[in-house]
């Protein structure tokens, strides 16, 4: 006969680990540019040992500060976080290895002006910082590229220097023909996604978050009923982010943020990400007419000093759109044909190399054709994989 029934035993916690704290250097270019790159080093032991390291190059802001107010939905134990790359990079450190990530030229907390896409200066930049990163005590000399769409066609393009340092290449969603995948895919220029990824850029170059997710949505924007968001609004208004390590900008400066945590009276916090705790969340509303343009106000006048520093950068639409075939130049790089950016022309350098290469895309996405261009090209390595995902 069964005995009395027992206890449950209490549930494990799987809280996640917070992420590492990163340190931020500027690195000067050859030319005197100031480049914002972020080293997180895994945790090292009582006798530390160098250890291999990911380097990662982004146009979209290497790390983000999430202002005090935003911190109840999104748990960042007060470190900047990568919006787009994070649970890559934790992983990455829990395997043992240092994280390099920097800001191309022109952007997040970049110095210079991001000219077109993958810039022959750009690719330069990520050749010197690959350099620096490998030659540190920490290091033991071994660098995997790794990147996501635009960031993984940069890496290829690092990739192609050839640099002994370099053992192998992780991209997903890669880009190996920019003329035939996105510009004009079946000979049909692409209108509608150069335009909208040209906009996009200019928002994120100017740290208009805020209009972003709040102008260029099609979606109602829920807020919880007097929750942080609006409170924070009525006491001083924000922007919902800005580029880890900006400077020369009062709305994006350390000072800035600090003044902000002490007005919402809760510093970081602990883990759960201080300021308002979980209070006020009772229930949803959509945002009304006038609080969308309040907040649309309040991130223009706190963004706008870091508009006025991005107005030399490439803005793709009125550029892309002059180009019909894939030998056309585009004004931005006159004398150079628009192709002339794409992977696939430098094919045969990148097949010598004999890399390990992981690369992954998904059916519904138009990467499918260029990954298995690039696993084809690339992936020489006895390690090589390439994932095509039911998504």
């Amino acid at each position: 006969m069964a005995g009395p029934p027992r206890p449950c035993p209490p549930r494990p916690s799987h809280r996640p680990a917070p992420p590492p704290a990163p340190q931020t250097y500027h690195i000067k270019a050859r030319d005197g540019v100031s480049l914002a790159v972020d080293v997180i080093l895994p945790p090292q032991s009582r006798h530390p040992r160098p250890v291999p390291l990911v380097f990662h190059q982004t146009r979209y802001w290497r790390s983000v500060r999430v202002r005090p107010w935003l911190r109840c939905a999104v748990r960042t134990h007060g470190k900047p976080v990568d919006w787009i790359n994070e649970p890559a990079k934790r992983l990455a450190v829990s395997l043992g290895c240092a994280v390099v990530s920097m800001d191309a030229r022109g952007t997040g907390a970049s110095g210079g002006v991001w000219g077109h896409p993958w810039a022959p200066r750009e690719r330069c930049d990520s050749l010197e910082v690959l350099m620096w990163a490998a030659a540190q005590a920490w290091s033991d000399g071994r660098a995997v590229l790794y990147g996501m769409s635009y960031d993984a066609t940069a890496a290829l393009h690092t990739a192609a220097f050839g640099h002994p340092a370099v053992v192998g290449v992780a991209v997903r969603y890669p880009f190996w023909d920019l003329y035939g995948a996105i510009t004009a895919p079946g000979g049909v220029p692409l209108h509608s996604f150069t335009q909208d990824w040209s906009r996009f850029g200019a928002l994120l170059d100017r740290g208009r978050l805020g209009p972003l997710a709040l102008c260029v949505a099609r979606t109602p924007v829920l807020v919880p009923e007097d929750g942080p968001l609006l409170r924070a609004r009525r006491a001083a208004g924000g922007d919902a982010g800005a580029p880890a390590g900006a400077r020369g900008d009062a709305a994006f400066s350390d000072a800035a943020v600090a003044r902000s945590e002490a007005r919402d009276g809760g510093g970081d916090g602990g883990g759960d990400g201080g300021g308002d705790g979980g209070g006020g969340f009772v229930g949803y509303r959509a945002l009304t007419p006038g609080e969308r343009r309040g907040l649309r106000r309040d991130g223009a006048r706190r963004t706008g000093g870091l508009a006025g520093r991005r107005e030399g950068n490439w803005r793709g639409g009125a550029d892309l759109a002059s180009v019909r075939c894939a030998d056309d130049a585009a004004p931005s790089s006159p004398g150079r044909p628009f192709q002339a950016v794409s992977p696939c022309n430098f094919a045969p350098r990148l097949r010598r190399l004999g890399l390990d290469a992981f690369v992954e895309t998904g059916w519904l996405d138009v990467t499918v054709p260029e990954a298995a261009c690039v696993f084809e090209h690339l992936g020489g390595g006895d390690l090589s994989e390439l994932i095509i995902g039911p998504w």
